[in-house]
């Protein structure tokens, strides 16, 4: 969780959405880590914020990124040390985990955020966010890329079995939020 105390935004990163790119821009108009030893996608809450400074939840902005669920899984197995890309591999690579519950990728934040960033459209949506509240507007670059994933565009990676794993096991995200392959 990373916080502009002066304006009351939150960031929530998510992994895989360029949320160190986006980090790396925030830092450089005061947005400031919350919890640095907690790690860069703690699951925390920003009703913590209520807690720990007595700050009604109400009066904070919370946004979060999310990406297109075939895309976000090509990255999530190619930043592994040894990346396959076949049906077992990639049940075995999207097992639930602090970030990602059974049938939803984006679980750890979308449900907190007030603002949904789209990864497709990052730094116009992130932009628009800043503006509306006086701050911006940041570039982002490219922090740590997924190398594969740059080479070629992620539906190339998918047969028809890999493909529909993901279209239905996120099925309900995945309509919720719009996305096609």
């Amino acid at each position: 969780m990373y916080l502009h105390k002066g304006k009351k935004l939150v960031y929530l990163a998510h992994p895989k959405t360029a949320s160190h790119a986006t980090l790396k821009a925030l830092r450089s108009i005061g947005f400031e880590d919350e919890y640095p030893i907690r790690g860069h996608h703690a699951n925390l809450h920003p009703s913590g914020l209520e807690v720990r400074w007595g700050a009604p939840r109400e009066e904070w902005c919370a946004f979060t990124t999310i990406r297109n669920h075939w895309d976000w899984a090509v990255s999530l197995s190619f930043a592994s040390p040894n990346p396959q890309f076949d049906l077992e591999s990639l049940k075995k690579t999207l097992k639930p985990c602090f970030y990602l519950a059974e049938n939803e990728i984006f679980a750890l934040h979308s449900h907190d955020a007030d603002i949904i960033l789209q990864y497709e459209c990052i730094e116009e949506d992130l932009n628009w966010v800043l503006e509306m509240n006086g701050l911006g507007p940041v570039e982002l670059e490219i922090v740590r890329p997924t190398v594969a994933r740059l080479a070629r565009p992620y539906q190339e990676f998918y047969t028809p079995d890999t493909r529909s794993y993901i279209a239905e096991r996120f099925a309900d995200e995945i309509e919720r939020f719009g996305y096609k392959f």
